[in-house]
């Protein structure tokens, strides 16, 4: 470096602009004004530990410093790696101690200025040549006002000659009260005053010959200085920027939150799907129960029709063929007819000739013989019938008259006491048959409740259920919109052992049927229209009134029943909690205790009125009339059900029994009737009989002594034996005529009383359907098992609608259950479903619409931010890092050059390479972030974009994670500037290099003191000097605590570095150095405290300060 020529008296370096002159007032515990003339050559400000030296040098700081990156006191935060507490406020207010406080006790900064003040500072820097430029920062706090807010300030800047200095009093009276900008402005027009920093540093950069802020900032670093140490230390600390890698991570963070939103959505979507998913096979499931159960419920219903109709067509089918039947036999009969006509004509003609030819003896003879064997047939046949009546009565016929005449007296005697038997036997049956028409009474009514309670899904009484259909068909309404109070109150599981007794307090409100206040009129018009067959009660419910339910104690009825989810919900806790806030009690030497009040049993007390309702067991399910159908109640009814089949089942075996044992006091009666109008000569057979013998005898005489006869008798009875046939034949025809017209007369009567009933429409389906079980009941349906058949299949399909309810309800229950946890996960969507089975359509639909679109659109979402995320901000990063050594390295290309432009050694030039410094850390940092962009630039799936996102979620978090080993973490990956090392290279004039400096490895600790600081000077000329110039324009450096823990040696190096490179230096130091220090230093002060609150200034000359 070529050294211009100094002449005696000359100013140093002429037209560089240098500090001359620091004036504050109000500046920390500089109390009052100060003003402080800095020579040229060069500034020494000393004095003890806490005087405040750096009071001084942070009052430079604050007017050249850009706010945001103002450090007060840097040289002691950089050592103790910390902040140092003081602020501008602090500065401002003349903080000194820490003391309690008066009034709180808690410890506080003490203040020399706690009231409204001003503080003031001028820094003024001349040329050597008679031309000044003064820097003005004006600042003002309020009284009370300790927030950096609340500080009001102002900026100037005066270009003036020397002889027209800028003093720093001629302002105070523009400060008292606050800053006066329009009277400053005004009444100062040569200085030009700026509300804004960023405005004011332009125009003194401009003037000073400071080319940048970058250029501002490398003076405030080197402030702190004092501890440099090595190469690396001087390009990461002080003169490389911060890199962009932080703005990246930030951004990238902050980014990440709408990136991890699309995926939550993603995920949230995906969730959805898996929690509605089982309703697609449930809505199946019920869509394919219901239609069942509707088939069942037509079978039901139409089945009496049905089996009305098949009974016809049976009987019909038997009575064509009963009919045809008899036709024949008619037929038969009167071909017998005849055939008896020809056999009773031939017989009488033989007798004819039998009397013509052996005369009238004969004719008496064989009238008498038929009559005594027609008397004797006559006789042994009612001895036959005698001899069976007698059996039937459980004895023998006499064989004597005598005997006979005994049992004709007993039969007299047991036939009045048999009377009195019957008699009572009939009380008997009238009660049997009294009990079994009410048997049969009951079993309609509990099968129509059974029946409407797997219809109606309803534990109401199904009068009622009956009742609120003609009401809908009359009104156009659904029975879902009136629902009764009880189809809409549960009673929760945990409070099941309540039940019995909540049934018997809410019995009448439980059926009472709602009606929403804008269905009044309809409603009512239907009722009064309509004949319902049974008392119904009816409220009408106002939906606008959203008044809340009065409180209720924690024992009380209210608490133990939960009203279904709808549009009766508040009304129902609003009715429930102003009349039926019954406190539930165990025992009723309880009930003393409130005024409303249940046992567990069912005794009610309200006041002075007690009740218990016992008509029906209190714990029997069958008389339940809360909640929807549940299987207790059908398992309930379908057992009430079956008790009632069984007694019917007795009454008729009694009624049987009876009637048998009836039957047979009837026969026995007819027999004794039979016995007792009989003779004894009516049954002596013996007697008959001698008397037949002895006609036959005297015929057969006759025939002796008149042989001539004996052909033609021999041909009378071969036609009398076939006159019999043909009388047997046509009485056989005759009997089955008789049966053939009688199966056709009951058939005809068994058809006008099927026709003679009401018919209606059935649905042909259920028809086709039942047809079809009593097809597959029997091999073959007759009129005769018909009745049978039908009883069965109505059993089957009763027993299939109770199963079908039951499993209608799992699923509904289910279905509940999905929609319940669903709705509590996700409660925005409770506007469009409901906790019900009748919304799983909607539901349903949802889940499609969840699936065909929603998880799309967030998935290309998804991908088009983590695409985004990927190429914009990570593969930044990426590309920030592994570009990090080029850019650095074209960052000290102009320190390099400023170097060439000094001599390091004698024929020795000072240039830094760099080199390649990263830690594992950060090689697995930019592999973790090749996988997060990988694929970022391909058609990618959702799937290999989770897998990016997974790492690169886990990067983000850390990176934007504030604990202090992630902070660490992020430091050492994102600060480029610690992944190179910087080595110094001496080179000869050809550019060979000569020797090398690994930051300050194998230096001595004076020439690795030389080295930093030259390079330290060359940035600072960089920075501040025009290209070709050797010395820049502006020169002021200030160092505090320059030197502090340095020997003479080290100090004396570094002053030449900085002289050498052209620099006017301001040093804050001990006063040990000052020796050292003549040489460079053209004048200085020693700062003193008193009493510890307030700093003084004092110009010394060096034999003083010696």
């Amino acid at each position: 470096m070529t050294e211009a020529l100094q002449l005696p008296g000359a100013p140093e370096h002429p037209d560089q602009l240098r500090l001359s002159r620091i004036q504050v007032c109000n500046w920390g515990t500089l109390d009052g004004y100060h003003d402080v003339e800095v020579p040229r050559k060069g500034f020494l400000i000393t004095g003890g530990s806490g005087s405040g030296k750096s009071t001084l040098i942070d009052a430079v700081s604050a007017v050249l410093v850009p706010p945001a990156h103002l450090r007060f006191n840097a040289a002691a935060q950089e050592e103790a790696g910390r902040g140092s507490g003081r602020t501008l406020v602090s500065y401002i207010r003349g903080a000194w101690r820490r003391g309690a406080d008066a009034e709180s006790g808690d410890l506080a900064s003490v203040y020399l200025r706690p009231k409204a003040t001003f503080s003031a500072i001028a820094l003024t820097y001349s040329d050597g040549r008679g031309t000044s430029v003064t820097l003005l920062l004006l600042l003002y706090l309020r009284s009370g006002d300790n927030s950096a807010a609340g500080v009001k300030r102002l900026h100037g800047v005066r270009e003036h000659s020397s002889d027209e200095p800028t003093d720093l009093p001629d302002l105070f009276g523009y400060l008292r009260s606050g800053i006066d900008k329009r009277a400053l402005k005004r009444e100062i027009p040569d200085v030009r005053f700026h509300d804004s920093y960023s405005a004011f540093a332009a125009a003194f950069r401009r003037r000073l010959g400071i080319a940048s802020e970058s250029a501002q900032l490398l003076l405030h670093r080197t402030l702190s200085a004092k501890s440099l140490s090595s190469l690396d230390q001087l390009f990461r600390d002080f003169m490389l920027e911060e890199p962009g890698t932080f703005a990246v991570a930030d951004r990238a963070v902050a980014q990440f939150s709408e990136l991890r939103e699309a995926h939550r959505s993603v995920v949230d979507v995906r969730k959805q799907i898996a929690h509605l998913a089982p309703l697609a096979d449930l809505r199946a499931s019920r869509d394919r129960v219901l239609a069942l159960a509707d088939e069942l419920d037509a079978e039901s219903e139409a089945f009496p029709a049905v089996q009305a109709a098949v009974t016809i067509e049976l009987v019909e089918e038997e009575l064509r063929t009963a009919r045809g039947a008899l036709v024949a036999a008619e037929s038969t009969i009167a071909s017998a007819r005849d055939r008896l006509d020809v056999r009773r004509t031939a017989t009488d003609d033989i007798r004819a000739r039998l009397r013509g030819s052996a005369g009238a003896g004969r004719d008496e003879l064989a009238r008498d013989l038929d009559r005594a064997l027609e008397h004797a047939a006559d006789v042994s046949a009612r001895r036959a019938r005698a001899e069976a009546e007698v059996e039937r009565l459980g004895g023998a016929l006499p064989t004597s008259a005598e005997d006979f005449a005994a049992l004709l007296a007993t039969l007299e005697r047991e036939d009045a006491e048999q009377e009195a038997e019957r008699a009572r036997d009939r009380e008997t049956l009238r009660e049997v048959a009294g009990s079994l028409n009410e048997e049969q009474r009951s079993l309609e009514e509990v099968t129509a409740q059974l029946q409407a309670l797997l219809r109606h899904r309803s534990n109401i009484d199904s009068r009622l259920l009956a009742a609120r259909d003609l009401v809908c068909e009359a009104a156009g309404l659904s029975a879902r919109e009136l629902p009764f109070a009880g189809e809409l109150l549960d009673v929760p599981a945990e409070h099941a052992r309540w039940r019995p007794a909540i049934e018997r307090v809410l019995s009448g409100f439980a059926r009472t049927m709602l009606v929403p206040d804008h269905l009044r009129d309809r409603v009512a018009a239907a009722v009064d229209s309509t004949h319902l067959g049974v008392r119904l009660v009816y409220e009408v419910v106002d939906h606008g009134d959203d008044s809340a339910a009065r409180r209720t104690g924690p024992h009380s009825l209210v608490r133990k029943v939960r009203p279904a989810a709808g549009p009766f919900l508040q009304w129902l806790n609003r009715r429930l909690a102003a009349e039926f806030d019954v406190t539930c009690v165990e025992t009723a030497a309880e009930l003393a205790q409130h005024d409303k009040a249940v046992t567990l049993h069912g005794l009610i007390r309200r006041g002075a009125r007690f009740e218990k309702d016992d008509r029906r067991r209190i714990d029997d399910p069958a008389a339940f009339q809360l909640g929807s159908m549940d299987d207790s109640k059908v398992e309930a009814l379908t057992s009430v059900r079956n008790e009632i089949r069984a007694r019917i089942d007795t009454h008729e075996r009694q009624w049987t029994g009876l009637d048998d044992l009836d039957a047979q006091r009837r026969a026995r009666q007819r027999a004794a009737a039979t016995l007792l109008g009989l003779r004894w000569e009516e049954l002596d057979a013996d007697t008959a009989e001698d008397r037949a013998r002895a006609a036959r005898d005297r015929l057969d005489q006759w025939r002796e002594q008149h042989p001539e006869v004996a052909e033609m008798e021999r041909d009378l009875r071969a036609a009398e034996e076939a006159q019999s046939r043909a009388q047997a034949e046509y009485d056989s025809a005759n009997r089955a005529g008789a049966v053939a017209a009688s199966v056709v007369e009951g058939l005809e009567r068994r058809l006008a009383d099927l026709t003679g009933h009401e018919r209606r429409d059935v649905d042909e389906g259920a028809a086709a359907r039942i047809r079809e079980r009593l097809a597959a009941a029997t091999r073959r349906l007759t009129a005769e098992n018909v009745q049978e058949v039908c009883q069965r299949a109505e059993r089957s399909i009763a027993a299939e609608q109770v199963s079908t309810a039951t499993e209608r309800d799992r699923i509904h229950r289910r279905i509940t259950a999905v929609l319940t946890s669903y709705l509590e996960l996700w409660p925005a969507k409770k506007a469009d479903l409901k906790s019900d089975p009748e919304f799983v359509g909607e539901a349903v639909e949802w889940l499609v619409q969840l699936r065909r679109d929603r998880l799309a659109e967030f998935e290309d979402r998804f991908l088009g931010l983590i695409g985004d995320m990927q190429t914009r901000n990570l593969g930044e990063l990426a590309r920030h890092i592994r570009r990090a050594r080029s850019e650095i390295e074209a960052g000290i290309r102009p320190v390099n050059d400023s170097l060439r432009r000094s001599e390091f050694q004698s024929g020795r030039w000072l240039q830094i390479e760099v080199r390649d410094r990263r830690t594992e850390t950060v090689t697995d940092f930019l592999s973790d972030l090749e996988k997060a962009v990988s694929g970022a630039l391909d058609k990618r799936t959702v799937d290999t974009a989770e897998a990016g996102f997974a790492v690169m979620s886990r990067l983000l978090d850390r990176l934007g994670s504030a604990d202090s080993a992630d902070r660490r973490w992020r430091q050492t990956v994102l600060d480029t500037r610690r992944h190179v090392g910087f080595i110094g290279v001496e080179i000869d004039e050809d550019g060979t290099p000569t020797n090398y400096h690994d930051s300050s490895s194998g230096l001595s600790g004076g020439q690795a003191q030389k080295l930093v600081f030259f390079c330290l000077a060359a940035a600072l000329r960089f920075q501040l000097a025009d290209i070709d110039a050797d010395v820049p324009r502006y020169g002021t450096v200030v160092l505090d605590e320059a030197f502090d823990r340095a020997d003479p040696d080290y100090t004396r190096r570094a002053m030449d570095v900085f002289t050498d490179f052209g620099f006017h230096m301001v040093l804050a130091t001990p006063l040990k150095l000052l020796q050292t220090l003549e040489p460079y230093i053209g004048g200085l002060v020693v700062v003193g405290i008193e009493d510890g609150s307030r700093s003084r200034i004092e110009r010394v000359t060096w034999e003083a300060a010696s």
